[in-house]
């Protein structure tokens, strides 16, 4: 899957890889975790401000994460459950947090919404 990583920074590197979000954030949330590996490039987990598929939604999108920098990313996730996002959010031990195929830090995290069907069909 060709992604793209942004930085805390800003910086981006578009990589293409084999990307699971829940998998990466499960390795990454790891304790004792300070790196991770993508592809060749080893990045501090701390860096990573998103990692976003660059890559066409086969669905429409139907959620929206919100950053702290004002930019947004809009996402497909099969099964939205705002109960679920929030336990991820509020794990203590959590530092990165997948929303589809998105994963998000929490430090740049400002909210996610479910878009309403109306909106995700006008896109």
């Amino acid at each position: 899957m060709k992604i793209i990583i942004t930085l805390q920074d800003e910086n981006q590197f578009p990589l293409e890889f084999e990307y699971n979000a829940a998998e990466l954030a499960a390795q990454a949330n790891a304790p004792g975790v300070t790196v991770v590996m993508l592809g060749s490039m080893v990045i501090s987990k701390n860096a990573i401000k998103h990692i976003v598929s660059a890559e066409p939604l086969t669905q429409q999108p139907n959620t929206q994460i919100q950053l702290a920098d004002g930019k947004s990313i809009t996402d497909y996730v099969a099964n939205y459950n705002a109960t679920d996002i929030a336990k991820q959010f509020n794990d203590p031990r959590t530092s990165l947090v997948t929303i589809g195929d998105t994963l998000v830090s929490k430090n740049a995290f400002k909210l996610v919404l479910q878009l309403p069907a109306t909106e995700t069909a006008a896109e």
